[in-house]
Parts: structure tokens; sequence; C-alpha cells
């Protein structure tokens, strides 16, 4: 630019002398001397408004083309926008002048100093550089190299800085960048040959001496570039360097032997930049480590740890002995293994196995890790090691101690004399397995497992017993009741005084010999549990039960006795106790205290499942006090509030029979009609049309009886013919003898609406079921419950069809089903199958209130022995969690939580983390998480949960590094497939990236 104002200057003196005195004329001479004056003196603004006040009289052509071209190049040089355009309108208006390569470099100059390299690059491109003069030449050469370096076109660009050697404005800068390029490519020579030249131009010799300074450090000369890094730094020169002066300096004193010099300059890197350099967090790492501050170790080594190189398992396993240091053994193992994993340095593997063992023996935990192969592979390796002794002790407890019990049983067995040792490791591995089988319902394979616990001789005789009390256990859920007795007998037998187990093998041995129907033996069994004070739900419990035992044994008042104080203990869920003391009244012919309890249970429990049978039960008891109108009436509210039950049919029939047995046959007429019009496929219009047909007979009208029969669609037959009736039989027993279904379909085919077609479409959905043809059973199903709704098998069937439905996705009409059953039950079982079902799928919907009532109204009875218990407590805090209740939704999940053996108390454990930490309370989702991992549950899914949760709490609380190395550890280690887990690992650590 310098070059071309001196040129202006050269012209305006020369127009001086051929037109003295015209700069100040009014023409437009005067005005383009003016301007001139103004562009050389750099008034840009001023000389544009020169030359615009000259465009708006008569210049001349060549005027008019200098003042443009002044105009255009004030404009660059005030960086307007309109630039370009005035640049490239005046080229295109004077193609022959003179100034046309000058314009076309200014047209570069307007891209170059708005950094769009690659349209510079191109303009520049466009300069006859020949036809410049050397000044704007040497610009031309210069910004168009730089471009190129921007551009990563390094080869050109070194060959347009080569050029700059002959210019003593750009000479300097040429070396620095040649300089540059060769430091880039690692020519370290010849960049400190150019650097050292540029250093000789007081602008560059800062930024020089930097560059001198990596290149010391780089090829080892420390004290060279300490040196350079410390006068730098004391100049103060250039501040952005600062940062990297520190660590040349800090990192050039740790190399020299000089740690604690080191130390302040590298802290002061760290402190200044975000991008700190592995190599700095190594130094400050280890520094930190001597001088005992293992937080600070800890903080830094974890940064360097990353790097995948000799350096990186260096950092690991001084990482891991700060951990260890502070009692941290889950990060020291992590640290170690990865330390022994890499394998850069022979050395430093040997001791990092070696301080993995510590680690380990110090309670140390590494997602799924399977240490054991671990320090297998380490002797395969080390066979001479110091270390190998003492690693093979750690190996007889490696299998235990990574709950890898079936490797432990395969190893034992494989054993010709296993040491005691060896037999209580056997023991231990049994039982524990035999748990995780019960836990998962493999009720066969734990039963197995206990016996084998059990039956090692010199063994732990606690075990030994223990493994008798799941014995019974498993024989009771597997309904073999004489076996359970026998097993549960001998462990109370064999229990020592104060065993708390004692009181469980009781109870359960009480419902053992219950099932046998012993209830004499099951009342003792009971009363036992009674005089042990257990928890309240199960001394309620075992007060029903034995109430029951009395019931079955005709002591109506001893079980009304017990019956009380099992509803005193647990009222909450005392619908059973009080249903059966109001039955008990009724056998006692108190029939007045039974209607009145009955009003009781109504008024208390109004979801219980046991409605239905209660106001049957005081209709039953209105007609045993003669008060008929009362009966007629509960007949009818029962009616009226359960028609879909089967206790409204029972009712129905009860009340056509009581009124025949009165003599009001119209009225007997109209009810066993109303029975079969409104549940035509019911068994109890099966009976209503036996009743209705008498009652015809009698009166001579059976031509009526039979035109009624046929106008109700599904009306009961009056007989099933006896070839039909045989078919079904046969096709029956072919099923159930063979698992064949051919004779069914057939029958189907050949009896459409036959008097056994519940039965068959029944059985024809549960053999496509079984066979997981989920649309086959479900269109049976769905024939099945849409033409025979009040069929005894219906219910079966619905069943099925919400199961099926739901296995579609088809959430809402499993739903649907799932709600007719509970209007539709027939039993208190059957009720709770079908709030089950309400319970899940209104989960899976996001039904949340629905899904908490369903959940209230099943942990609300007594009138079934519940079971699920935990899934329901579960799915109620999930509900509640998701409708914003989570002080309620945590405190019930902690509940489970106690419990991480139970699958749901290990889902519950991770769901309390997860809210905790989504509360912002990390400390206790850490604590949570830590607990469940503790544990140990068999749960392999919820267990890695349980790692993940970890890791993000530890996130929240800035410890990345051991959050990051809890997820690597478990992507590597995990053995199960699920897509889900590896998803979250995933997404977590490509966020830290």
């Amino acid at each position: 630019m310098k070059h071309s104002l001196l040129f202006a200057v050269a012209v305006a003196g020369a127009l001086t002398v051929q037109a003295s005195g015209q700069i100040n004329g009014a023409g437009a001479a005067g005005y383009l001397e003016r301007g001139s004056r103004m562009f050389d003196d750099l008034n840009y603004t001023g000389c544009i408004d020169q030359m615009r006040a000259m465009e708006r009289l008569t210049p001349s052509p060549g005027q008019m083309e200098e003042a443009r071209r002044l105009t255009a190049l004030s404009a660059l040089y005030l960086g307007h926008d309109d630039a370009l355009q005035l640049l490239q309108r005046w080229i295109a208006d004077y193609p022959a002048s003179a100034r046309r390569e000058e314009m076309l470099a200014a047209v570069g100059d307007w891209y170059f100093h708005r950094s769009d390299y690659p349209a510079a690059v191109e303009a520049y491109g466009r300069v006859d550089r020949d036809a410049l003069d050397s000044y704007v030449a040497a610009d031309v050469d210069y910004r168009q190299a730089y471009s190129r370096l921007m551009l990563g076109d390094t080869e050109e660009a070194m060959q347009g800085f080569s050029r700059l050697a002959r210019s003593d404005r750009y000479r300097a800068a040429g070396a620095f960048y040649r300089g540059y390029l060769e430091y880039a490519a690692g020519n370290y020579a010849a960049a400190r040959t150019l650097f050292k030249e540029a250093a000789g131009n007081a602008e560059l010799n800062d930024v020089a001496q930097y560059y001198l300074a990596q290149i010391d450090f780089v090829q080892g000369d420390f004290s060279g570039a300490l040196s350079l890094s410390r006068q730098l730094l004391k100049n103060d020169a250039v501040e952005q360097f600062a940062p990297e002066m520190n660590r040349i300096a800090g990192e050039s004193l740790f190399n020299l032997g000089r740690e604690e010099e080191a130390l302040p300059y590298l802290r002061r890197y760290a402190s200044t930049t975000d991008r700190i350099r592995p190599s700095a967090f190594y130094i400050l790492g280890v520094g930190e480590y001597r001088l005992g501050n293992y937080q600070a170790a800890i903080r830094s080594l974890g940064h360097a740890a990353a790097s995948d190189n000799a350096m990186g398992q260096s950092a690991n396993l001084i990482l891991g002995q700060s951990y260890l240091a502070e009692g941290k053994a889950d990060g020291a193992l992590m640290a170690f293994e990865k330390a022994y994993r890499m394998g850069f340095d022979r050395n430093v593997s040997e001791s990092a196995m070696y301080n993995y063992a510590v680690a380990k023996s110090e309670g140390g935990r590494v997602p799924f890790g399977n240490s054991v192969a671990l320090f297998e592979n380490f002797l395969r390796e080390y066979p001479q090691s110091e270390y190998a002794d003492r690693v093979r002790s750690y190996m007889i407890s490696g299998y235990m101690t990574d709950n890898d019990y079936q490797s432990a049983l395969k190893l034992i067995d494989a054993m010709n004399r296993p040491t005691p040792e060896a037999n209580a490791a056997r023991q231990r591995a049994l039982f524990a397995l035999g748990t995780r089988e019960y836990s998962s319902g493999r009720l066969t394979e734990a039963l197995d497992r206990f016996r084998r616990a059990a039956s090692i001789s010199g063994a732990d005789r606690s075990i030994a017993r223990q493994s008798l009390l799941w014995e019974g256990i498993c024989q009771y859920d597997l309904e073999r009741y004489d076996a359970a007795v026998r097993s549960l007998d001998a462990y109370i037998k064999d229990a020592r005084r104060g065993d708390p187990n004692t009181v469980i093998a009781r109870y359960n041995l009480g419902y053992a010999r219950f099932s046998q129907a012993d209830y004499k033996a099951a009342l003792t069994d009971f009363r036992d549990v009674i005089v042990a004070r257990p928890d309240n739900r199960m001394l309620a419990d075992a007060y029903n039960r034995a109430a029951d035992c009395l019931y079955y044994g005709s002591d109506f008042a001893g079980a009304a006795d017990a019956y009380d104080k099992a509803f005193a203990l647990n009222p909450e869920a005392g619908d059973y106790a009080l249903y059966q003391k109001a039955v008990m009244s009724g056998l006692q012919r108190n029939h007045k205290q039974k209607i009145e309890l009955i009003s009781d249970l109504c008024r208390r429990y109004p979801t219980s499942s046991l409605i239905p049978a209660a106001m049957l039960e005081q209709a039953d008891a209105y007609t045993a006090v003669g008060d008929n109108n009362a009966a007629l009436k509960a007949y009818d509210n029962l009616l009226r509030d359960y028609p879909a039950s089967t206790y409204a049919r029972q009712g129905m029939l009860r009340k056509a029979i009581a009124s025949l047995s009165a003599g009001r046959r119209k009225e007997a007429k109209e009810a066993y009609r109303q029975i079969i019009s409104s549940y035509p496929t019911s068994e109890e219009a099966r009976m209503a049309a036996d009743d209705l047909k008498r009652i015809y007979a009698d009166e001579g009208k059976l031509q009526e009886y039979s035109e009624f029969i046929a106008s109700v669609p599904d009306a009961p037959q009056t007989e099933a013919s006896e070839l039909e009736a045989l078919a079904f039989r046969a096709a029956e027993s072919d099923y159930v003898a063979n698992d064949r279904t051919e004779r069914l379909a057939d029958y189907l085919r050949t009896y459409p609406g036959g008097v056994h077609e519940p039965q068959a479409l029944l059985l024809m959905a549960k053999a496509a079921e079984a066979a997981g043809r989920d649309a086959e059973a479900l269109e049976y199903a769905t024939r099945l419950t849409d033409r025979y709704p009040h069929a005894d098998v219906s219910e079966d069937a619905l069943i099925i069809r919400a199961e099926a439905e739901l296995a579609q996705g088809r959430g809402a009409a499993s739903l649907e089903s799932y709600r007719r059953l509970e209007q539709s039950a027939s039993s208190p079982r059957r009720l709770q199958q079908a709030r089950l079902g309400v319970m899940r799928t209104a989960l899976m919907l996001d039904e949340n209130a629905t899904a908490l009532e369903a959940a209230d109204r099943l942990l609300s009875s007594s009138a079934e022995n519940l079971t699920g218990l935990q899934e329901i407590s579960y799915d109620r805090a999930l509900a509640l969690s998701r409708l914003g209740r989570n002080d309620e939704a945590e405190a019930a999940w902690a509940l489970l939580a106690a419990s991480p053996e139970d699958e749901y108390g290990a889902r519950a454990a991770v769901s309390l983390a997860e809210s905790q930490l989504r509360s912002g309370n990390a400390e206790k989702a850490r604590a949570t998480a830590d607990a469940l991992i503790n544990a140990n549950p068999p749960h392999a899914y919820w267990l890695a949960r349980g790692f993940i949760v970890l890791s993000d709490a530890l996130r929240a609380q800035g410890n990345g590094f051991e959050a990051d190395e809890y997820l690597r550890s478990l992507k590597s280690n995990y053995p199960g497939t699920e897509a889900e887990i590896f998803d979250m690992i995933d997404s977590r650590l490509k966020q830290q990236q």
C-alpha cells in the first residue's frame, strides 16, 4: 500500500508542476487534486467526499477514471461492503488501463482481509505479477503465500514465502513462515536456522524464540528450552504463549530432575488453559503423588491416563496407587487393570498386576470383572515374577469373589481330592446359584442346587440348614407338598435356638400342611408362628390361616376369634378377615350380626374383590331371617353394582329359586327368563333353562318355552347330541394325551355353536399360545369371549386375549380386556390376575393414575395370598414417580432396595438412585448405587444399570475419570447382549469426547 501512496504523491507532484494553483480550484481538477492529497494522507473518507463532488461537475474521462480508482481503493481501505463491487466495476470499465493489474490485486486484498482465503488465492491468481512493480508484487506474494498456508497448501505456501527472500519488507516474515512449515514437518534443523534468521527482526523475535524453545524441548535440549521459556515469561512478550512456555519450563525442569521447581510452572499452565497436554498432567500428577497430595494427583493423572502410550500406562499405575492411598479400592482396581492390559512396559504391567491383587483383596470392584482370568493370564506371561506366589493365593478365592460360581464349581469338580476349603467354596457356590435360580423362577434347577449344598459333608452346617429351608420353599412352590413338609420339618428340628429363619420355616410348613388338607397340623404350625410374633403382615396372615384351619374343623367360634385378631393387626388389608368373620356368624346362626358385618365390610373396603361374594352372602342372610324383601333388594343391588360378575348371575338364580319356593311362579319365571336373556352363555343360564323348562312343562306350555329359547341368541340348547358329546370328548382326550388339536378343529367345523364350543375354543387358544402363535391364540380367545362372554371358561380366554393383544403392541385393547376380566372375575385369585394386568398394561401406556389405583387395590386386600408383592410395590412407586409424587416413590423404592437379591429390589435400587440424581442429590445416589453393587445381586442387567447410575453420580460430583473408567470396564466385561446397556454406555462416553 505504501508504494501506491508514494506513487500517488509522485503523480500529484507532477500535476502540481503542470497545473500550479489548481489545488484550491473549484473545477474538477481541483477536486481531483485535493482528493489525491487526502488519499496520500490516509484520509480515505475525505477522498471519497472530494471524488463524489467532482463527479457532479464535468470531469474529463481521465479524471473520471482516476476518481473512481481512488474511490474504490478508499472504500477498500475503509472496509466498506461495496468496495468489491466498486473495484470490479472499475476493472470492467477500464480493461486497458495501466492500473488494471494493481486493481486486480486489490480485489485479492478485499478477500484476504476478510479471511476468505480460497477466494483470495483465486483472485491473486488472475494478477499478472510481472506487470506489477516490486513493491506491490511483494504484497501479492506474501498474501498469496499466507492464504495458501491457511488452506493447508504447504508446498505452494513454501514457494511463495521463498520468493520473499528478495524483499526487504517481507524477508523476515518469509523466513518465519518457512521456519514454521519446516517445524510442522519435523525438519527441526532447517526450522531452527530460519527462526534464528526471523529473530533478527524486532517484531518477530519473541514469536521466533517461542518456536526455538519448542525445538529445544523436542530435541531434548531441556536446558536450552528452559532458558528460552523463562526469558520469554520474564519479558511477558506474547501473552497467548505464556501457558505453553509455563509447560515447556515445567516439563524441562522435570526432565532435568528438578521436580519441585517444575510444579509451580505446571500449575500455572493448568490454570490458564483449557487444552492441557497429557504430559503436563502426568508430571503434575507424579509430583503431587510424591508430595502425598493424592486427591490432586488423582485429578491430574486421570487426564494423562487416557493416553494410549507408555506414559498413559505409567499414569494408570500411579493413579491406582493414589486411589489406594485414598482408600478407594474400586478406582484403584480399574486403573491397575488398565495399566496391566496396556502392555507398553512389561515392568509396569507386572507391578500393576500385583497392585491389582492388593486392591482386589481390599474390596475393589470392577463391573463384571473376571479377576481369575486376569490372574491366569498374568502367570502365563510372568511365570517367574516375584509376585507369582501372591497372585496364586488370590486365585483361590477369585472365582468366588467374582461371583462366577459356575466356573468355581467346574474347577472344584475337576479336582481329584478337593480340600476342605474347596468343599466349603463348592457349598457356597451351590447355595448362591440356588438363590439365583429361585429368583429367576427356575424352581427345579434351584431345588437341585439346594439339595447338593445340603448334602456336602463336613462343610458349613449353617449353609446346609439354610439349603434345607430353601428346598422346602422350592418344593412348596412346585406343589410337592409332602416333600416340602419333610424338608421344612428337618430344617426346624436341626435349627439352633434363636435362628431367625425358624419362624419362616414354620410359616411355610403351615402352608404346606394346609395345602395337604392336614388342617390340624397346619393349625399347630400357624400357632407357633403367632407365638413367635413376626412382623404384623405375617402375623395377621398366620391368624387368618389358623382361623381357616379352625373353620375347616368346624370350630366356628374359635375361627371368628382368630379372624378378629387378624383384622386388628392389619386393618388396612382386613377385608378377608372381616368377610370370614361374617361367614362364621352365619354358620353360628347369628345372621343379624352377619348382615351388619357385611355392611361394615362394604363400607370399609368398597374396592375389595370380596364385595360381590359378600353381597350374595348378605342376601342369603336376609333370606335366613325371613326378610325376603331385603333379600330381593340385596340381589338387585348385586346385579346393579356387579352385573358382569358370576355372583350377580348366582344372585339372580337364587332370587328365582326363592321366588319359586315362595310360590311366586310369575316372578320366578321372569327371573329365570332374565338370566337366560342377559347371560345366555353362562352355566347359570343353563341351570335357569332347566328350571324354566320344568315350570312351563307343569303349565303345559313347552311350545312357549321353545319359542322363548329360540328367540335368545346363544341360549342354552336342550342338550348336546350324543354324537356331538362323543366328538368333543375324543378331541379333548387327544389334546390332553398327545397335545394335538386336529380333532378339536374338526369338532368346531362340524358342530358350530355346539354345547362344547366354548371349551373347544379355549383349548385351541391355549395350544396356539403355548406354541407362540399369538395371532391364532387371539383369534380363538376373541371368538370365545365375544360369543360366550358369560361362560365359565371365558375368564381364562380373556387372559389369553389380553396377553396376545399386548404381544401385538395393542396396549389399549389389552387394557380393555383386563378391565373386562376385572368386572367379571369369579374369584379373588382371578380378580388379582385382572388387576395385575391392568397395572402392568396401564404403566406401559403411561396411564399412571390407572396403574396406581390398580396397585392400591391389590395391596389393600387380603382375600388372596398375594403373589408378586415386590412387583406391585415397585410398579406403584413407578406410577407415583411419574405422577410427580417423588418423595412417596423414593420411600417405597428404598424399602424394596433393602432386598437386592430380589429382581424388583435391584430394580428399585436403580430407580431410587436415578430419582435421587434427578433431584440433585448425587451423594445419596452414589450411596444407593454402591449398596446395590456391594450386594452383588444375581440380576446382571440391573447390576449393570447400577454401575451406570454410579458413573452418573460420580460425574455429577466432578469425578469424571472414575465415572468413565466404570463405563469402559462395564462395556468390556458385561456378559449380557442387551443393546440398551451398550447404548447407555456409548452415549455417555461420547458426550465426554
